[in-house]
């Protein structure tokens, strides 16, 4: 496991960088919406996701199934975040171009 993360340890570096600009944007922003958080949290489990696989497709052992799941999963769940908060959005819109504002999105 120490030679595969040796060989492979930018993809570990890009997913960790991808979690502290998360970190460091909700914090710099507090005022930012659900909305927004919601989608870029979907764009980091999609980025993860996809590192997650490009690391376990270039690892070798019995390990490499749990960063193919974790990959799968990433990937998943970042576009159905994406896909289910865009279209709540344009619900959002609909009602409040009918002048519905009771502030849930």
């Amino acid at each position: 496991m120490v030679n595969t993360l040796s060989q492979n340890w930018w993809t570990l570096v890009l997913r960790g960088l991808a979690a502290v600009l998360f970190g460091i944007w909700a914090f710099v922003w507090p005022d930012i919406t659900f909305t927004v958080l919601v989608l870029l949290f979907g764009a980091y489990a999609l980025w993860d996701g996809v590192f997650a696989l490009i690391g376990a497709f270039r690892t070798q052992g019995e390990k490499r199934w749990m960063l193919i799941l974790e990959g799968v999963v990433g990937v998943v769940m970042g576009l159905v975040i994406s896909l289910a908060r865009r279209s709540h959005a344009g619900v959002a819109h609909h009602h409040r171009s009918l002048g519905h504002h009771n502030g849930h999105l």
